[in-house]
């Protein structure tokens, strides 16, 4: 009888602790896979650099940690003042193998620039194996970063040139998209525009924002495959990813003083990349103004007392500008607090925004944008009463004078985003010319064009950035507040040319319909009366909106 009941506690107690285990095991897969990849790795590329006779070191990142928070360094024996430093997490395979494999070639290297490779330990959680390195550094400027965060073996690659607020410098880039074009390797921007970057728009990739919080300037490279890889596809091999690296390294030029961190840059489609540097951004700019203002003197010359009225006009009416800012400014924030008041009082007990997926929440952001548009229009009955000479003019000339100063701000800012400035301002220009409220709106919808592919490219990346903007309002932060008014200044110049293109496609009173048949009805008469139809055709479609977001709200 004791017998039988020691074997039923013993067998309870095993049951017990493969069932402790087996619940460990689900709920720290990823952390115990990533450490001990890492101590396997390790182990390997210290086994392969003693077999092959390569000198490195071992650096211990604590003093109580155990070999799997150790890094491994292979230096050159380079003279220079440079540095390429080549930084490979050790729980990426690929990028160990590239890193083995270009310290192989670091035995016949005879140039005279320090190659120092980089296997780092502890990269997942906090960059730790980075900092460490990054610490040996005292000159920032004669050091340069190139972090190697691939796993299995790409099909493409993704360059990384810049982080949230910071952008890596045009001879790094330069150099770089240089020798990828003329290898064989299929790869691409990450980010195809650089204002992304410079609004920080997109958090980047988190070594960096580590590299330059020490002011060292670098790079990224991450790799795609696709989920059902073709029997025809190739992937990237080791040995070509270490060429294309240490021929790069060979092209670069120290110490980088005079860092140009406010180029152009055009990606277009086809993999073609076309870069600008700052000097030649202004004197295009500069011939760009020229002919604007040549063409604009030739305009005053012939209709000098109509601009000379206009002008007159528009200072006059610069009130009407700061009412539609600040409606503007009140309708995007108000969809934003409807959103999350909505959310939050039907699903109390779900964390917001924190869990929601990324597609859901740009779908929230999507249907709160759609309604702060809707809230802007229920300004009509405001803007009808307000007696303003030559509307259609006036509402064309506005949106250029805007144009022009915020093309100008931009050059004054940051030369980055000129580019997506003169695009929308030729089409403002064009808009605000063309009689024709068909071709005016054509051109309308031609100016965010820019944004509309920027937009897209930040959500390939998988930042909820913007998303968490529209749909989770910060009313007690400042920046929140700044970030609303720029964007209705955005949206100002649009605004104003639909307001002419309405005007335009307005039949005249005495020759329309509702005219004919009441023959009685004043011209005020006939205002109101579409008025009142514009506000039921925006309600009804809010009541809309608000219907789809609370099916929205309720899905999740």
């Amino acid at each position: 009888m004791v017998a039988d009941t020691t074997i039923r506690m013993k067998i309870r107690l095993f049951a017990g602790s493969v069932l402790y285990a087996m619940i460990i095991a689900a709920l720290f897969p990823p952390l115990l896979s990533a450490q001990t990849g890492e101590s396997e790795n390790l182990r390997r590329v210290t086994q392969t650099l003693t077999a092959e006779g390569i000198p490195f070191e071992r650096r211990q990142l604590s003093p109580n940690e155990d070999s799997g928070s150790e890094s491994a360094v292979v230096r050159s024996n380079g003279n220079a003042l440079g540095t390429f430093v080549l930084a490979i997490p050790l729980d990426a395979d690929f990028a160990v193998d590239a890193g083995l494999a270009a310290a192989r070639k670091l035995r016949t290297w005879n140039h005279p620039i320090n190659i120092l490779i980089a296997f780092l330990g502890n990269e997942s959680a906090s960059n730790q194996g980075l900092r460490n390195i990054l610490a040996l550094n005292d000159v920032p400027e004669n050091w340069m970063l190139a972090y190697l965060d691939i796993d299995p073996p790409p099909e493409r690659l993704f360059l990384h040139h810049g982080a949230r607020g910071n952008l890596a410098p045009l001879d790094i880039v330069k150099p770089l998209v240089a020798a990828l074009q003329s290898s064989n390797l299929a790869w691409a921007l990450r980010i195809r525009f650089n204002g992304i970057y410079k609004l920080a728009l997109v958090e980047g990739h988190r070594a960096l924002n580590t590299a330059w919080g020490r002011e060292i300037n670098g790079f990224a490279l991450t790799g795609r495959n696709p989920a059902t890889p073709s029997p025809s596809s190739t992937t990237i091999s080791p040995q070509d990813m270490a060429d294309v690296l240490l021929d790069y390294a060979a092209s670069l030029e120290f110490p980088t003083l005079k860092a140009d961190k406010h180029y152009v840059l055009f990606a277009i489609p086809g993999g073609k990349i076309f870069l600008l540097d700052q000097r030649i951004s202004a004197v295009l700019l500069l011939a760009v103004l020229g002919v604007s203002l040549l063409l604009f003197l030739i305009y005053s010359a012939k209709n000098y007392t109509r601009l000379v009225f206009r002008f007159r006009l528009f200072f006059r009416s610069i009130w009407v500008f700061l009412l539609l800012i600040a409606f503007l400014v009140v309708s995007i924030t108000a969809a934003s607090v409807l959103y999350s008041t909505l959310f939050q009082s039907n699903r109390p007990l779900v964390p917001f925004p924190d869990s929601l997926t990324a597609p859901e929440q740009f779908i929230g952001a999507g249907l709160t944008l759609m309604l702060s548009v809707l809230l802007f229009f229920l300004h009509s009955p405001i803007f009808a009463v307000i007696r303003i000479p030559q509307r259609a003019y006036f509402y064309g000339f506005s949106s250029i004078i805007f144009a022009v100063a915020g093309t100008l701000a931009a050059a004054f800012s940051d030369f980055s985003l000129v580019p997506a400035f003169l695009w929308a301002t030729f089409f403002i220009f064009l808009a605000a010319s063309l009689p024709k409220p068909k071709l005016i709106f054509i051109c309308v919808a031609a100016i965010p064009l820019f944004a509309v592919a920027a937009v897209q490219n930040i959500i390939q990346t998988g930042s909820l950035t913007i998303a968490e903007f529209f749909i989770s309002p910060n009313l007690g932060a400042a920046g929140n507040w700044l970030a609303t008014l720029q964007i209705a200044l955005f949206c100002l110049p649009l605004i104003l040319l639909i307001k002419r293109g309405v005007v335009l496609s307005s039949k005249p009173a005495g020759i329309s319909t509702a005219n004919v048949a009441a023959p009685r009805m004043t011209v005020q008469q006939i205002r109101h009366e579409r008025v009142k139809r514009r506000l039921v055709i925006v309600c009804t479609l809010i009541a809309v909106v608000l219907v789809l977001m609370l099916t929205q709200i309720a899905l999740v």
